[in-house]
């Protein structure tokens, strides 16, 4: 797995340079969706933390897991990156992902980046036979057909809706409270691995789940770039199990660049045994008044449409209401 796999570039584009991105590319690759964000109707540009953090997770298999073309001027024409997942109980997980520049969309480079990330996937994953079914995955927003188009070309299939549902603060927030054999806390460092196990048992029987290591956790939660540890709160028991949590990140960047502010509501998660009881609901509650506290205008959230916990109901009785749809695509890769 550790030499980059070799594909035929496109004859169409011999003006590009294809290899590697890099830390030092984040940059680079930012102008990408900047160059995106009106023609696909964005919020903004991912910011430069992400795609560093990005760098981050993927650690010492960025060099053969990711391509860029590059023009003439050293400018980022397209990327792509494949990174696979740690194994649930029941399959391995390779996620997808890529971007074409606006300029050179319809010409088949999409096409090539999808044949390089699937055989990528399938190099990733060749000589593993533990019996756990293999899949890869992408996403995309609804409305971009022209993505949607790209990925059944190429096999994939939507499995999964997804939506961005928002709430105003200002409107009036419930009163609700914890059972009393719980006590919510604010997050501290001394916690996280108590939050991590709790998100590991919550999402066990959610689509798509992977199990996080206490390292990549940290990178992509408690010490990436959007996170709020003082507006994120456990649900702990008598015994210091924390039973449920929710996670706040803010992205500063982003409510610049709006009228309004948010704050999101990154995971919501409740482990099983404790599901039904106003856990989920009492979190939330005291997440929304310490936003509004804190002088954010909105709180968003995302939620799979058909989450077995029933999390979507939950999240319109509390008045929140779905602004965004995303599609998960899926592809069976044995």
């Amino acid at each position: 797995m550790s030499e980059l796999i070799s594909l035929p570039k496109p004859d169409e584009f011999p003006e590009f340079t294809w290899r590697d991105a890099r830390f030092e590319d984040a940059s680079a690759i930012q102008k990408l969706s900047v160059a995106a964000v009106e023609v696909d109707g964005l919020d903004g540009p991912q910011p430069i933390e992400e795609i560093q953090q990005v760098f981050g997770i993927m650690g010492d298999d960025a060099p053969t897991d990711t391509l860029l073309a590059l023009d003439e001027n050293e400018n980022v024409m397209a990327m792509a990156f494949v990174f696979m997942m740690p194994p649930s109980e029941d399959e391995r997980l390779v996620r997808l992902g890529g971007s074409v520049h606006v300029d050179y969309r319809g010409r088949g480079i999409g096409d090539y980046l999808m044949r390089w990330m699937e055989a990528r996937a399938r190099q990733k994953l060749a000589g593993i036979d533990d019996g756990l079914s293999q899949r890869a995955s992408t996403n995309c927003r609804d409305h971009l057909t022209d993505r949607i188009s790209l990925f059944e070309r190429h096999g994939f299939q939507a499995v999964r809706y997804y939506y961005k549902m928002k709430r105003d603060l200002m409107a009036p927030i419930p009163e609700k409270t914890l059972l009393p054999e719980l006590t919510l806390t604010p997050w501290t460092a001394d916690l996280d691995l108590a939050m991590l196990a709790a998100y590991n048992d919550s999402f066990r029987d959610h689509f798509a789940f992977a199990p996080l290591t206490p390292d990549i956790w940290k990178q992509i939660v408690s010490e990436g770039p959007h996170f709020r540890s003082d507006l994120t709160y456990l649900a702990m028991n008598d015994d210091g199990q924390a039973v449920g949590y929710l996670i706040t990140d803010v992205d500063k960047s982003r409510n610049a660049a709006r009228d309004k502010s948010e704050a999101t509501m990154e995971q919501i998660g409740v482990i099983r045994g404790w599901r039904k009881q106003g856990i989920a609901s009492a979190l939330m509650v005291e997440a929304m008044r310490a936003y509004r506290e804190a002088g954010f205008d909105y709180a968003v959230l995302g939620v799979d449409t058909e989450n077995p916990s029933g999390a979507l109901q939950l999240y319109e009785n509390l008045g929140f209401e779905s602004v965004r749809r995303g599609i998960a695509f899926s592809k069976a890769l044995n």
